[in-house]
């Protein structure tokens, strides 16, 4: 694919959902772009912000956090993967409404109690906590969740 194919293409699927760098390097890989050209396409996409990583980690964390209900620990080795650094990924997790996060951890902690017939038992709150860890929530407001459900 030319060049200035694969900008019109990368331009209009930055317009219709965010992308970071990292993804839109991919994708012009895949198309078989020149690594010279893919440079120099994603530039001029960053140039004129089509792509910012700054604002996609912002809206992958709210999204992660509010309707997948991911925990930090799990959003935060997503970011990671897609190539973000230690500081632009504490930037973008610090986007997240902590009452709205226990709020969260709690639903999820209460809903898998439900699940279980052996919730109140120790190999119940095992499976609960594991259950949050495995969302990536940490072990400390799991542990809490856990405590609030069952009154202590």
């Amino acid at each position: 694919m030319s060049a200035e194919k694969a900008l019109q293409r990368l331009e209009t699927q930055c317009a219709a959902k965010e992308i970071c760098t990292r993804e839109a390097y991919e994708k012009l890989r895949r198309w078989l772009v020149s690594p010279d050209d893919a440079i120099k396409v994603v530039d001029g996409l960053v140039e004129r912000r089509f792509i910012d990583d700054r604002r996609f980690g912002r809206a992958f964390v709210r999204d992660k956090a509010m309707f997948a209900r991911w925990g930090r620990l799990k959003i935060a080795m997503a970011l990671r993967h897609k190539g973000f650094g230690r500081e632009m990924i504490a930037d973008a997790l610090d986007a997240i409404d902590r009452d709205a996060y226990v709020e969260t951890l709690d639903s999820l902690v209460a809903a898998k109690s439900r699940q279980l017939a052996d919730a109140d038992s120790y190999e119940g709150r095992t499976k609960i906590f594991r259950f949050a860890a495995s969302r990536g929530f940490e072990t400390d407001l799991i542990a809490a969740a856990i405590k609030r459900l069952k009154g202590g």
